[in-house]
């Protein structure tokens, strides 16, 4: 039926070389362990509480033993993060699950007191968040499932890895039949070794699911489904829910499995989720969090007791979740807000002060603005508690003097400095989802998304127009538009023409009041939230305080969508119009909230430029990137030439335009390994974390 209206996403993810940073170092050989515990939060490493340790008694390693594998080799440069001792440091790997942490890269011995060891957070140095599971919990995500801070509603922390009916790439299961059901997305667990445990040992396996939350809710007859290897490498049913029997869609649900059969007790005992459903597209979502497995638990041993942040502000700024900086530092004292809220959960209520802690910070870890709760709040007689972080004013943000991001991080922890342990006597301590790190971009474009989708807006209706409206903050020229296209069920529409619009602020179904309009063809980027940058054939200077709107018109009945933030809500300066009249989004209280994610670009970044003085740009910045050595025999290193960009994605063509090699790049696991390549002339296109893309060729020897 043609409308207009929100619709499931489908698009192609990032490369399947992008695993999580810790995995892509050092592919995971050992067996998972016993107590295992998983909520997806975040990149830091988690530490067994009162396992850290002193060789001597006044000076020696500290030495860590982690709750998940870390992933970390001899030599690695890890930030510590909510010391003592705290910031960079030095890595000599023990075993997958321990290593020692020194203060320099000859690794000699540090002088740190034990009892300041209690709550520490350590991070690869240049890692970041990925959608895949993490490989060193999980096989390789040929299971489609993707892991995200948008699809869970009321979730115990952040993160949590959903499943639904796209590929890992991305693309739908079936592309023929939209309706057609089957098994979708899954999620397999690393082995475990149970060769040393009885049935007497009392193994039990617990983890919380949703159906539904903020994505696609599924069906009567859709599954969730978790399942056992057992000794003659056959999977048995563990637990089976349906959309029917699932509860409400915004709640999570606790499941209880027992591991009782002597059949599981060997040494290649794996778990796999996996669900059943609609596979033509982003339908009937399930989201699922906290798994743990441990022995000596019963059946109403439901859950370690957690203490997590659920949520926080994902911008410093008021009004936008980002903005170009020249637009920003004039005003930056009146357009920054002065609190910033955060949600915070507790699993199985424990009564326990707590200090909360608020830390903005530039993005080359300059501190801004620090502050801790004072005195002692107490939010923990309830499960949810939303605590309001003043930011404080004793800070001179004008230090900042080009553009950058700023991350603005929440975290906990109680008056003695530690997180309160989950079992007495405590044998680890759940730290993982204390912490959470969000960015706000200052850099050449406005926005009042947070760059992830969670559904899709648009419509196959020929001639229907989408709007977003902004207000020029200062007088600068609009040079590009971002959009992020989505995927959709029918026919692939890359290459497909549009019309690319600005209107002023009188937007009519007339085209008498554009600023401009011009042809543009769609692209599709090959990974999630991926925004493809248009440029103006003509700029539009914008004086300071006028309200214009930037968005599209398809020429087609068949569904064109685009991205919808759910997180921040921006559906009052939203707009369509598939019948001769504008409406307002958020004029209909059945919609949802949300972000349309489309931007406004200032490429120029320079004051009162005129149009014919403007320097030419290209979607594909030339001369960007230092890749050496060139001709190259075994390897090449990639390395931005602007300070603040220092994580790409990439992918070497041929000459005629083959996929060759694809992956990830950091700014201290920049090298690339062209052993594969023959002999000849490449091109490498790198996309960075704003969104622009590289290019470069090189020569393999």
């Amino acid at each position: 039926m043609a409308q207009t209206g929100f619709y499931p996403l489908s698009w192609a993810s990032k490369s399947s070389a992008n695993e999580r940073t810790e995995a892509t170092a050092i592919p995971f050989v050992d067996t998972l362990r016993l107590p295992f515990y998983y909520d997806f939060s975040s990149r830091y490493i988690q530490l067994n509480l009162g396992s850290c340790k002193c060789v001597t008694s006044s000076a020696g390693p500290v030495t860590i033993n982690s709750l998940r594998p870390h992933g970390l080799k001899t030599g690695d440069t890890v930030n510590v993060i909510g010391g003592p001792p705290s910031g960079l440091k030095y890595v000599k790997k023990i075993s997958s699950y321990q290593f020692d942490v020194y203060d320099d890269v000859t690794l000699t011995t540090q002088s740190q007191s034990l009892g300041l060891l209690r709550y520490l957070r350590i991070s690869k140095l240049g890692a970041t968040e990925t959608y895949i599971p993490d490989t060193l919990a999980f096989y390789y995500n040929a299971g489609g499932t993707q892991v995200n801070g948008g699809y869970g509603e009321n979730q115990p922390g952040y993160h949590v890895v959903s499943f639904d009916g796209v590929d890992q790439d991305g693309l739908p299961y079936n592309t023929i039949n939209t309706l057609a059901t089957g098994y979708t997305d899954s999620l397999r667990s690393q082995l475990f070794d149970f060769s040393s445990y009885l049935p007497s040992d009392s193994l039990y396996m617990s983890f919380l699911y949703q159906h539904g939350g903020y994505g696609e809710q599924p069906d009567v007859n859709d599954h969730l489904y978790l399942e056992f290897l057992d000794n003659t490498s056959t999977w048995n049913p563990a637990f089976d829910v349906t959309g029917s029997n699932a509860g409400s869609t915004d709640s999570f649900y606790i499941a209880m499995v027992p591991i009782k059969d002597t059949k599981y007790f060997y040494n290649k005992f794996q778990y796999r989720f996996r669900t059943f459903g609609r596979q033509s597209g982003s339908y009937d979502v399930w989201n699922v969090d906290n798994i743990y497995l441990d022995k000596g638990r019963h059946a109403t041993d439901i859950q370690p007791r957690d203490m997590g942040i659920r949520n926080g502000e994902s911008s410093f700024l008021q009004k936008y979740s980002a903005m170009p900086f020249d637009h920003f530092f004039p005003l930056r004292n009146s357009i920054v807000k002065t609190q910033m809220s955060t949600v915070l959960t507790n699993i199985t209520l424990v009564a326990n002060n707590k200090i909360a802690r608020f830390t903005l910070t530039d993005s080359q870890q300059n501190v801004l603005a620090a502050l801790d709760s004072s005195p002692d709040f107490n939010p923990w007689f309830d499960s949810v508690c939303t605590f309001m972080m003043p930011i404080p004013y004793n800070y001179d943000i004008s230090v900042i003097n080009r553009p950058t991001y700023l991350e603005h991080t929440y975290s906990f922890r109680d008056s003695l400095g530690i997180d309160h342990p989950f079992s007495a006597p405590a044998t680890f301590d759940l730290m993982y989802n204390n912490f959470l790190t969000k960015r706000t971009y200052l850099y050449d474009y406005y926005a009042y998304d947070d760059s992830e989708a969670e559904i899709a807006f648009g419509s196959n209706l020929a001639g229907t127009q989408i709007a977003v409206r902004f207000k020029a903050e200062k007088t600068d020229t609009l040079t590009h538009i971002d959009i992020c296209f989505t995927r959709s069920k029918g026919p692939d529409l890359e290459g497909s023409g549009i019309y690319l619009y600005v209107w002023d602020k009188n937007i009519s179904a007339t085209d008498t009041s554009h600023y401009r309009k011009q042809a543009i063809a769609i692209h599709l980027q090959h990974y999630p939230n991926g925004f493809t940058r248009y440029k103006l054939d003509n700029p539009v200077i914008l004086s300071q305080g006028s309200i214009y709107h930037i968005g599209y018109q398809q020429n087609f009945s068949l569904l064109l969508t685009t991205g919808y933030d759910r997180d921040n809500d921006a559906s009052d300066s939203t707009y369509y119009n598939d019948s001769g009249t504008w409406l307002k989004v958020g004029s209909d209280p059945n919609n949802p909230t949300g972000s349309m994610m489309i931007r406004p670009v200032f490429f120029n970044q320079s004051n009162n430029v005129p149009v014919g003085n403007l320097q030419p740009t290209n979607d594909i910045i030339k001369n960007k990137l230092l890749l050496y050595p060139n001709p190259a025999s075994t390897s090449i290193n990639v390395v931005s030439q602007e300070e603040s960009i220092t994580d790409f994605t990439y992918t070497i063509y041929s000459l005629y335009g083959q996929t060759l090699l694809n992956g990830t790049l950091t700014a201290e696991e920049n090298n690339i390994n062209i052993t594969s390549l023959n002999s000849g002339l490449y091109l490498i296109l790198c996309t960075d974390e704003l969104h622009r893309s590289y290019s470069s060729r090189f020569i393999k020897e």
